[in-house]
């Protein structure tokens, strides 16, 4: 049998990396489950490690396939290794919260899109108005915080033979800074004047406000009467030094929704959810913030159970066999 030109043919054409299947059918055809996939499937924030090529990628891509088949349902997945740019990796003198927020904000927008998609495929009755709830999302998501501030306050007095009340305003911009100015003056009694004149600049702060994402994310899940469940993958490919500090904008900013669910896979030995002591820490709190479901290592890792592993990847490899041959070939 092994020397079947068709056979080799076959074991050639299977695909070593998951995340290189774009089949989604051949991946739930060739998953073994091994007993993990029942205890990911629900509303609890998880995480669950695996070494390189245990499987956790085909684990999600089978996750997302039956979650989807809900249609109350959301689903995002996101490849970490697809988040980013080179300065937000590379240039370390750049301030922490500067990288994180950028990668926060992929994140965030790789949410909004599969809401968007969601609103389109599935329409309910406030469809317009939860598009409407999305756009005010991405401008809160991609646009800086904009503030106007008082620089300067002149107040004069003078004398006037004018007798009565009267009032008087004036307002102007000019675009050299980013400046506006208000002038406003008022005349009452016999010889009073009173002006005043105030100077203001617009400031603009790159960052999200956390209470903001709540209420305009739960809005939009409100109106297209949906739940969101986000996927992460690859987790452990992101900068060290940036992990802890996005998985503390992920408890703020995604956590908190009742109607989110988070689900996270990464290499137990190259990932920091949480940086600090337990009296001041950032990052997820594991048990408290988000649970650790079990070891990819358990179910996959030969030296572990070796009986129990041959009997899995002997199913695994009839499986691959099988979605690359003719219905039936093996059985001849």
């Amino acid at each position: 049998m092994i020397q079947d030109p068709k056979i080799q043919a076959a074991v050639s054409r299977i695909m070593q990396r998951s995340e290189r299947q774009t089949d989604l059918g051949k991946l739930v055809s060739t998953y073994v489950d091994v007993g993990l996939l029942p205890q990911l499937h629900n509303r609890n924030h998880q995480i669950f490690y695996g070494r390189r090529g245990t499987g956790k990628t085909h684990v999600l891509k089978v996750l997302e396939a039956q979650f989807l088949t809900d249609e109350s349902l959301t689903v995002v997945y996101i490849d970490c290794r697809t988040l980013g740019s080179t300065t937000q990796f590379c240039d370390t003198s750049l301030p922490i919260g500067r990288r994180c927020l950028a990668l926060f904000r992929d994140f965030l927008l790789a949410i909004h899109h599969s809401l968007l998609e969601h609103i389109v495929e599935v329409p309910s009755d406030n469809a317009t108005q939860a598009f409407e709830a999305a756009d005010q999302l991405a401008t809160l998501i991609t646009e800086p915080l904009t503030t106007l501030k008082a620089n300067r306050v002149e107040v004069e007095a003078e004398r006037t033979s004018t007798f009565g009340r009267v009032a008087k305003g004036s307002a102007g911009i000019s675009s050299d800074g980013a400046k506006a100015s208000v002038a406003a003056e008022a005349t009452e009694g016999e010889g009073t004047k009173d002006s005043k004149n105030t100077e203001y600049s617009v400031e603009s702060e790159d960052k999200i406000v956390f209470p903001e994402l709540h209420r305009h994310l739960g809005r939009v899940l409100a109106l297209a009467e949906t739940n969101l469940v986000v996927l992460v993958d690859e987790w452990s490919s992101l900068p060290a030094d940036v992990q802890p500090y996005l998985a503390e904008f992920l408890k703020r900013g995604i956590l908190p929704l009742n109607e989110a669910t988070l689900k996270v896979s990464a290499l137990e030995y190259r990932c920091r959810f949480v940086e600090g002591s337990s009296d001041s820490y950032v990052g997820f709190e594991l048990g408290a913030d988000i649970a650790t479901a079990p070891d990819l290592d358990d179910y996959f890792v030969y030296d572990r159970n070796p009986e129990h592993i041959t009997d899995v990847y002997a199913d695994v490899l009839y499986r691959h066999l099988s979605s690359e041959l003719d219905e039936g070939y093996l059985n001849k």
